[in-house]
């Protein structure tokens, strides 16, 4: 896997959580590769993941140690989420650990989200991922209304039951050993334009404080470890 990300510094805070307005993207796969965009909660060794994905047909790919069956017939972009637990095995994409609980049928997990990117026209999808305190359980967040269609409660987590110490946002792509990378994002590849009609972006990045205060990142830093794509970190 490869990533070019924003990612916070300090890993003795304590996060409730993390928001973005994701640019939306259609980048092309093929066989067992894979291209996503998302945000992150981690509190080692568990971590969430939430954000969009494509995904060609193939029998399996492999993440890490994780074998999994390809999720979708086809390469359109959809909302996705990917769990993490202590246990490697218990680790997938949406619901099939039965880690997050979905509360929506009319935005369920995998749902295609047709409106993509264009430099004449940009989308995004507005995503937040919420601890709260009182339960322990994480809330996920869709749209600018923020409307609850999943939580994943506290007992299936070992470390992110008590929150997270780190926040993290941007793109990460797979591909098969020997085979080139796809495209990241909106696949202009050549160098940062720092247009957004052409660069993909997680703007309005927030993280959410031990007051469930929602502020901006300000403690982050970029990593890139994909020698074709950039990230420019601007408050």
């Amino acid at each position: 896997m490869e990533y070019a990300i924003v990612g916070t510094k300090n890993k003795n805070n304590v996060y409730h959580g993390g928001s973005a307005s994701i640019s939306l993207y259609n980048p092309k796969v093929k066989g067992t590769q894979y291209s996503s965009a998302r945000i992150k909660v981690q509190n080692y060794p568990e971590s969430i993941e939430v954000g969009w994905t494509v995904s060609d047909r193939g029998n399996k790919f492999t993440i890490c140690i994780y074998v999994y069956p390809t999720l979708y017939n086809d390469t359109r972009t959809r909302l996705y989420t990917f769990t993490k637990l202590q246990t490697a095995k218990s680790s997938c994409f949406n619901t099939l650990c039965n880690s997050i609980i979905p509360v929506r049928t009319d935005i369920p997990l995998g749902i295609p989200l047709e409106s993509i990117s264009t430099p004449e026209q940009q989308f995004d999808l507005q995503l937040m991922l919420f601890w709260a305190s009182s339960n322990g359980n994480w809330f996920l967040k869709f749209g600018q209304d923020e409307t609850v269609i999943g939580f994943w409660p506290k007992n299936v987590f070992t470390s992110l039951g008590d929150g997270a110490n780190y926040v993290e946002w941007g793109g990460e792509v797979f591909s098969p050993p020997g085979v080139p990378i796809p495209p990241m994002g909106s696949g202009y590849s050549e160098r940062l334009k720092e247009n957004t009609k052409y660069d993909a972006y997680c703007r309005q990045i927030k993280t959410i404080n031990e007051t469930d205060s929602v502020v901006n990142a300000v403690d982050a830093e970029s990593f890139s470890d994909i020698v074709q794509y950039q990230v420019i970190d601007e408050e």
